[in-house]
């Protein structure tokens, strides 16, 4: 299947990112390692998100095995998408993440990018943020401390294969 490759290659891209980062930040002694949240657009039975976060832990319990395992909230947007959702995830989010030293967070799709930067003061200030499955990304509108990979349709790509198959 044509699709197979390129999600290996972007979950490869991602973890390498996400890896890279964690290997530089400094762990107090005594600690596990980095605190990191993973903030996923949509519910666990999404079949996008069990395959990117599978992919994503398989990579950071190999190479983080001694670490804290990630902290991970869905935020259900392909079910609540209005903005009341947002509010009250915002409210349930303040209270377990606020008074945490969250060294970063990673957001799986458009809604929970949207959510980190809008609430990124408040909620985890200091932390980096590694986006991913995000179709496009302006960077002018944040203060920094942020990366990621677009997920980029290959069109072109996409009908090339078409024309083979018919």
């Amino acid at each position: 299947m044509p699709a197979a490759p390129d999600r290996r290659s972007f979950c490869a891209i991602l973890s390498i990112l996400i890896l890279i980062y964690l290997w530089m930040v400094p762990a107090a002694a005594g600690d596990s390692g980095p605190q990191i949240l993973i903030l996923s657009s949509y519910s666990e039975d999404h079949p996008w998100t069990n395959e990117e976060l599978k992919g994503f832990l398989d990579v950071y319990h190999r190479e983080l095995s001694a670490s804290a395992p990630p902290m991970i909230e869905y935020m259900d947007s392909d079910r609540y998408q209005e903005n009341e959702n947002a509010k009250l995830l915002l409210d349930v989010y303040h209270y377990r993440y606020s008074r945490k030293k969250l060294d970063a967070v990673v957001v799986f799709g458009s809604p929970a990018l949207t959510f980190a930067l809008e609430h990124r003061t408040e909620l985890f200030p200091e932390a980096y943020i590694i986006f991913a499955g995000v179709d496009s990304f302006n960077g002018s509108h944040t203060s920094g401390r942020i990366t990621g990979v677009l997920a980029r349709p290959d069109i072109s790509g996409t009908l090339e294969a078409m024309m083979q198959l018919h």
